[in-house]
């Protein structure tokens, strides 16, 4: 490949399609005014030439990018591999792009503030909880919706998915008890997972309802 070799410009394909610059922007902006005919022109040209918009005028214009990062745990906890499926098909849906980032926790999300700090993404989802009030106040000051996974924590720009993991706690004693369990155990996991002290303290209060 020539040293001197540039990618095709919105100029170029305005010459090759015999339309001004203003009509290829509008060719690719969706919903913008243009007729069937001058937009066919310029596709043809751009094909030929392969030529592809660049984002970044637009995203410094709008200062929306698009984008929505993802954020997620270890990949060794086979959790975040169908949460990062679900969240990708939803965004391919929605017509955004989806930025992966890892963090290595896979539990909690408040160590993220300046991996995200750096990025231009529209919003952040992530089935990653916060648990300091610290990291939630950091991440409200990027002025972008943060939605998160079993967090206590929530604000303007932060909101949380949760299910009642206390009450599932609860619900499990109460099932096995009706089962035929008389001796119970309860397999905890890391003593720092919002929903798993919940879930454990759901669990004793539903034994001790049962008298047990």
């Amino acid at each position: 490949m020539s040293g001197n070799w540039r990618p095709p410009s919105s100029i170029d394909v305005a010459r090759a399609a015999g339309v001004s610059q203003s009509a290829v922007s509008r060719a690719f902006t969706p919903g913008a005014k243009i007729a069937e005919a001058t937009r066919a022109k310029v596709m043809a040209a751009a094909e030929a030439l392969g030529y592809r918009p660049n984002l970044l005028p637009k995203i410094l214009q709008t200062n929306r990018s698009g984008i929505v990062a993802v954020v997620v745990g270890g990949f060794y906890n086979p959790y975040f591999a169908m949460t990062l499926e679900a969240f990708s098909k939803a965004l391919t849906a929605a017509g955004r792009q989806m930025l992966l980032v890892r963090v290595d926790s896979d539990r909690i999300l408040d160590g993220v503030v300046d991996q995200l700090a750096g990025y231009r993404v529209d919003a952040v989802v992530s089935a990653l909880a916060l648990t300091s009030q610290e990291a939630a106040d950091q991440l409200a000051k990027l002025r972008i919706p943060i939605v998160t996974l079993n967090s206590d924590l929530a604000g303007d720009w932060i909101r949380s998915v949760s299910s009642d993991n206390f009450a599932a706690g609860e619900a499990a004693a109460r099932l096995l008890h009706e089962r035929g369990g008389r001796r119970f155990g309860f397999v905890a996991g890391p003593a720092d997972s919002p929903a798993q002290v919940a879930r454990e303290a759901g669990f004793a209060h539903g034994l001790a309802a049962l008298a047990l």
